[in-house]
């Protein structure tokens, strides 16, 4: 992030996507276990708050030997959000 010269205040606006790949060790694992503790591990540092916070996961691997997390923050379009709640109708 600090190669990004990204700052955490400009989290405090809007909402955020928090776009995730998991690459785990086992297939009995929950990657929805791992937002909690990610999004936590972030506050102070990456994000201000976790309100504004939207997790997704984008895709899912499996490795015994080489487990990782990749993730990507970024802004949310609000058109995008009122196409989501139009749909939903």
């Amino acid at each position: 992030m600090k190669h990004q010269d990204f700052k955490k205040e400009q989290t405090g606006d809007g909402h955020w996507y928090l776009d995730c790949g998991f690459v785990l060790k086992r297939k009995n694992q929950d990657c929805n276990n791992f937002f909690k503790i990610l999004i936590d591990s972030f506050i102070g540092l990456a994000i201000e708050d976790d309100k504004n916070i939207l997790p997704r996961v984008q895709w899912l691997d499996y490795d015994t030997k080489n487990p990782k997390t990749m993730i990507y923050l970024h802004k949310v379009n609000q058109l995008e959000l009122l196409n989501v709640k139009e749909g939903m109708k």
